[in-house]
C-alpha cells in the first residue's frame, strides 16, 4: 500500500514540524454502512502497522489482513500520537477465481488479446496481467472476463507463464500456460481452384503452418472453416466450404482463432456436367 502526499494529510505547516523518524505509522479502521466520511467512529482496537518513509512526500504499509468487500479508513501518524485521516477508503476485495484463459497462443510479434474467465474479476482498482515478467494493463468487461493484450516475446517462440492482479501488486498463481508461435506465413496453395459447391480439399505450403492451438481457415467471408495438420509434412489442409459467388476470394490461415495471415488468393469455379 502506498500513501501518497503526506503533506495533504497533515496540513502543509504541520508536516514541515513532525519528524518523520519518530514513530510513523498507519491506522485501519473499518466504516459502517451509511458512515459519514468526513466523521467516521474512530476504534482503538483497530489494527496498526508500521509505516516506511519513501521519500519526502511517500509513506509504504503492507496491509494486515482485512474482511473481503470491506471498506476501510485509513489514519496516518508521523509521531505516533496525533492521526489524520485519508480522504478516500481503502477497499478490501477476496481473491478473484481465474478458471480460463482463451485464446492459449498467439504469434510472437503479440497483439492477440487474452480473456481470462473467472469470478471477481472486475474487484480492484489497478487491474494488470503478467506474461512472464511483462506487465500490461487489463480491461475489465466484466465480474466473469478480464482482457489483456498480450506483448511481443523478447525471447521468440514458446511457453509464457501468466498471472493476473487486481491492484498492481499481488498477483495471482495460475496453473494456465500461454503459448507464442512463430509468424506463420502462407506461401503457395494446391490447387487454387476449387469448385463453388465447396468440398475442394486445399493444400497450404508455407512457413511456420504447424503451430497454435486453435488452426482455420477462412475464404474471404465465408465463416472460418478448421485447418488440419499434414501428417509427416509442415503443410496443412482446408476444406473449402460452398460459395455463392465464383471467383478469386482471399484464403487466410490462423493458428489461435484470432489472428490471420496475409490473404493468398484461391479461385472458386462453377462447373457445368457435359
Amino acid at each position: 500500500m502506498r500513501l501518497f502526499n503526506t503533506s495533504d494529510f497533515f496540513g502543509k505547516s504541520k508536516a514541515l514540524t513532525m519528524n518523520y523518524d519518530v514513530d510513523m505509522q498507519v491506522e485501519t479502521y473499518r466504516v459502517p454502512a451509511g458512515a459519514d466520511l468526513d466523521d467516521p467512529e474512530f476504534d482503538e482496537d483497530e489494527p496498526v502497522v508500521p509505516a516506511t518513509r519513501e521519500s519526502a512526500s511517500e509513506l509504504v504499509c503492507v496491509a494486515r489482513p482485512l474482511l473481503a468487500s470491506t471498506s476501510y479508513h485509513i489514519s496516518v501518524t508521523l509521531n505516533g500520537d496525533d492521526y489524520a485521516q485519508l480522504a478516500v477508503p481503502f477497499a478490501a476485495y477476496a481473491l478473484p477465481i481465474v478458471d480460463g484463459l482463451s485464446p492459449t497462443s498467439g504469434p510472437v510479434n503479440g497483439v492477440t488479446t487474452v480473456a481470462f474467465t473467472g469470478k471477481g474479476l472486475a474487484r480492484g482498482s489497478r487491474r494488470q496481467c503478467a506474461f512472464n515478467r511483462t506487465l500490461v494493463n487489463a480491461s475489465s468487461v466484466d465480474d466473469e472476463r478480464l482482457l489483456c493484450l498480450v506483448p511481443p516475446s523478447l525471447l521468440g517462440a514458446g511457453p509464457l507463464s501468466v498471472s493476473i492482479s487486481l491492484n498492481g501488486q499481488q498477483f495471482s498463481r495460475l496453473a494456465l500456460r500461454f503459448e507464442q508461435y512463430e509468424e506463420p506465413r502462407v506461401l503457395s496453395l494446391s490447387p487454387a481452384v476449387g469448385h463453388a459447391a465447396g468440398s475442394t480439399t486445399v493444400q497450404l505450403h508455407g512457413d511456420h503452418l504447424l503451430g497454435g492451438t486453435d488452426r482455420f481457415c477462412r475464404f474471404g467471408a465465408l465463416s472460418p472453416v478448421t485447418a488440419v495438420p499434414v501428417p509427416g509434412s509442415p503443410s496443412a489442409t482446408c476444406l473449402m466450404p460452398p460459395s455463392a459467388d465464383t471467383g478469386f476470394a482471399p484464403l487466410q490461415l490462423s493458428l489461435n482463432g484470432q489472428q490471420y495471415t496475409a490473404a493468398a488468393p484461391v479461385r472458386s469455379e462453377e462447373h457445368t456436367s457435359e
